[in-house]
């Protein structure tokens, strides 16, 4: 992963979950990672920081959530409806905020593109030391 991007972890049962955000932020210049399960997001939060998470609504979400309170990392989290999704946001940049409002792909839309030009990336020593 470029350490001067924003890092991006998926967190769902399936790649194909994501397949329209995680296009759009690869084209932002974000790098993202995929894991299908929340103990597998744990492990690699514990070996890399991550500015910005994003998971699908599958049981689990809080043991991901209390690694990521205190960080500068934000969490949203997809929950499928009828024929589209709702994003539900969970912490901001380390503040847990579970019970805010939902919100519709195009309100996400824009807040992932303020969220995203807000982010200062996170350094990851750890990253830069493996690339040496």
């Amino acid at each position: 992963m470029d350490n001067r991007s924003v890092k991006v972890l998926l967190v769902g049962r399936s790649e194909r979950t994501f397949a329209h955000v995680s296009r759009y932020l690869e084209e932002s210049g974000c790098a993202c990672m995929f894991v299908s399960s929340y103990a597998d997001g744990l492990k690699l939060l514990a070996e890399t920081s991550f500015d910005l998470v994003l998971c699908s609504g599958q049981p689990g979400i809080r043991t991901l959530v209390s690694s990521l309170v205190g960080s500068a990392a934000s969490v949203f989290c997809a929950h499928a409806v009828e024929d589209g999704c709702w994003w539900l946001p969970v912490v901001r940049h380390g503040e847990e905020c579970l019970g805010s409002s939902a919100l519709r792909p195009s309100e996400f839309r824009l807040l992932l593109e303020e969220t995203l030009r807000t982010t200062k990336p996170s350094e990851n020593p750890r990253a830069a030391d493996a690339s040496s």
